[in-house]
């Protein structure tokens, strides 16, 4: 039951999420408003407020820094990874973790090398990468997601 809840719950927040970035990119919400910047520093959920574990950082493959926004509310549980659309940033998801951490699941949103902004939210991975002078088309950011799943997976030892 609950895997058929999340999926239509999912499908809801994903099509939100499609559109909460507009051309340009902006959003009434700025990324201060929820992004701490610490590596993984702990911050207490409760029902009422639900707080950004923290902006953290892991390597891909070819060693470009990932940025990523952790939404943990259970520690050492499973997550869901979120990956934005070509030219956006973890920014898109900062509502959409919010709504899937009032239902007991931890979030990462990550900054893929391929993208630009959302909600205020600078991709800070794709910025690294053009610096580093990568290749930033969206198919090469899989490594990115790969990355990613590692990660959590190390994190918590749960499938992703």
């Amino acid at each position: 039951m609950k895997n058929k809840f999340l999926t239509g719950a999912l499908a809801v927040f994903v099509s939100a999420a499609l559109v909460s970035c507009g051309e340009d990119g902006g959003s009434k919400e700025t990324a201060s408003d929820t992004t701490a910047t610490a590596q993984h520093t702990d911050t207490a959920a409760t029902q009422d407020t639900i707080k950004i574990h923290g902006t953290i950082e892991f390597n891909a493959a070819d060693g470009l820094a990932i940025t990523a926004d952790s939404y943990e509310v259970l520690p050492g549980e499973k997550y869901i990874l979120l990956c934005h659309q070509a030219e956006f940033s973890r920014g898109e998801y900062i509502e959409t973790a919010k709504k899937l951490n009032e239902m007991g699941y931890n979030c990462l949103a990550i900054d893929q090398r391929s993208g630009e902004m959302c909600n205020d939210v600078v991709n800070e991975t794709a910025k690294r990468a053009r610096e580093q002078k990568k290749k930033t088309d969206y198919k090469d950011a899989e490594q990115d997601i790969v990355a990613a799943v590692d990660y959590i997976f190390n994190h918590s030892k749960h499938p992703v």
